[in-house]
């Protein structure tokens, strides 16, 4: 089989399941070419190219941009080429949504592109954003527009799979396949990251990990923490671990409200480094479809608070292995962390009944369902 993978956003959460997917295919036998664009690729991606080339697997850059631009024609234009070139291709699938747009515009333009069966992962519709008003439209427009033109689509929740099915996609061209993870190695020296932080052996650490943006709405767990605070322990931290255009407004909040000795911005960090630092997890997004971190914190044994987003609803059962609370209600999220930051056997009931339950999320199922969806839109009642 040979299949021609075409991603724009070469970063974080799409970057990773990239070369999860890829790495599997290849293990499986598949041939596998990549075409990426090289504007905002992070070292993750970075490194990630360099193991898929030792691999096998075919790069080629195409510049791209995150938002449409007049330089989309020269990118669709090349990609033509690309795949007339190295192809014909069994499968071509495109992920998020500036790739997904160019590729299946061109399978509208070009008879030979369409005729090749077509997989689109949006890895979360930017239609999902409620603040972004008219542009919500125009995107939702656009995918009405290129429906018909997918030959499948994978969602990694059911929160994706429902918008999927308001944006016009018919239930039959939809599979939901969830995002998978490697186990995770916490690095020695635990203690370290924790004293690097200020955070004693005897604290606590109530933790965020992820992009310091609207989306994942950090000012709610902050706001949140600071109206906990009377009821949590003294000694308990705040972490909010990450990167993003919200840490300078979040580092200035901080010394307004005066809680710069309770809250730490540390910046980027790995996950396995971050999360053996915490003892509790808390996720505080407006939306998501499949975050790899609520994987990862339950795969350590973390207790999770999470808002109602993505996959949580599906995968955590409120009160028992986790708790899920709505979204933009700080009342109820501090309330939750007080739970827990002062219910030291909660914390290790809720975290070992957490890890059990992500067992089944591996890599390798991800893949074996990604590679079963390809054979069977290749056959000739897919």
């Amino acid at each position: 089989m040979k299949v021609l993978h075409v991603v724009e956003a070469s970063e974080a959460g799409v970057a990773r399941h990239l070369i999860d997917l890829c790495t599997g295919l290849v293990q499986h036998g598949v041939e596998v070419h990549l075409v990426y664009s090289p504007v905002r690729m992070d070292a993750l991606m970075q490194r990630g190219l360099e193991r898929l080339q030792q691999l096998g697997v075919r790069p080629y850059a195409l510049p791209m941009r995150r938002a449409p631009h007049w330089s989309d024609l020269r990118a669709m234009a090349r990609l033509h080429a690309y795949i007339q070139q190295q192809g014909p291709f069994d499968v071509i699938h495109a992920h998020s949504s500036k790739a997904g747009g160019i590729t299946r515009l061109l399978a509208l333009l070009s008879r030979s592109v369409r005729q090749t069966p077509l997989v689109y992962t949006p890895h979360a519709f930017v239609t999902l954003a409620q603040w972004m008003g008219w542009k919500r439209r125009v995107y939702g427009a656009v995918e009405r527009l290129l429906a018909p033109f997918t030959t499948r689509l994978i969602a990694v929740s059911e929160v994706e799979r429902e918008e999927a099915l308001r944006l016009g996609y018919p239930p039959a061209k939809l599979v939901k396949i969830y995002h998978g993870i490697h186990p995770l190695n916490p690095p020695a020296g635990c203690r370290s990251v924790r004293r690097r932080w200020g955070v004693p052996d005897s604290g606590l650490v109530i933790g965020f990990l992820g992009r310091l943006d609207h989306q994942k709405n950090p000012f709610l767990l902050l706001r949140a923490f600071a109206k906990a605070l009377e009821a949590l322990p003294h000694s308990t931290t705040l972490v909010l671990a990450g990167s993003g255009p919200l840490a300078e407004p979040l580092q200035r909040t901080l010394h307004s409200w005066g809680l710069q000795d309770r809250v730490f911005l540390p910046g980027f960090m790995k996950a396995e480094e971050a999360l053996c630092g915490f003892d509790l997890f808390v996720i505080s997004s407006d939306y998501e479809v499949g975050p790899y971190v609520l994987l990862e914190a339950m795969a350590v044994g973390l207790p999770v608070v999470t808002t109602r987003v993505g996959m949580a609803p599906e995968i955590l059962q409120d009160g028992v292995n986790g708790f899920v609370v709505p979204c933009n209600d700080e009342e109820t999220l501090a309330d939750r962390m007080v739970r827990l930051a002062t219910d030291p056997n909660l914390r290790r009931h809720m975290g070992k009944r957490a890890k059990e339950t992500v067992r089944q999320f591996s890599v390798d199922r991800m893949v074996a369902q990604t590679l079963q969806l390809y054979e069977q839109i290749q056959s000739p009642s897919g």
